[in-house]
């Protein structure tokens, strides 16, 4: 059984960690810090036993999926990255972006992905 759940970390402050398991194995981690109505995406990792499973997709839908719920609009990526533009991001200058409202009218891309992060 494939499991996202939020973690909680007192130490870290404005911030946003969701995990990934299946059958409780730990196998990916999305992390955001949080700024009023925008975020930043800090980490989307998946270990590299699960990848080519469309694992990181469920993990970054369901990190945005909580945002959303809490009211961020934007979520932000420090530089270029093929990966988050195939999932849906937009390019800005150096960085990319995804406008939340309009990310969850779009189709899950699952079926479309040769590889992940």
């Amino acid at each position: 059984m494939i499991v996202f759940k939020e973690i909680k970390d007192s130490k870290l402050f404005n911030t946003l960690t969701y995990a990934g398991y299946k059958n409780e194995t730990l196998f990916g981690k999305c992390r955001v810090n949080l700024n009023k109505d925008i975020a930043h995406l800090e980490v989307l990792e998946i270990d590299d036993k699960f990848r080519g499973n469309n694992l990181g997709e469920g993990l970054l839908r369901s990190t945005l999926n909580k945002l959303d719920k809490i009211g961020i609009k934007k979520v932000y990526y420090k530089c270029y990255n093929p990966y988050l533009i195939k999932m849906g991001f937009m390019k800005e200058d150096n960085r990319v972006y995804v406008d939340l409202p309009n990310f969850f009218n779009s189709k899950c891309r699952s079926g479309e992905i040769d590889n992940e992060i």
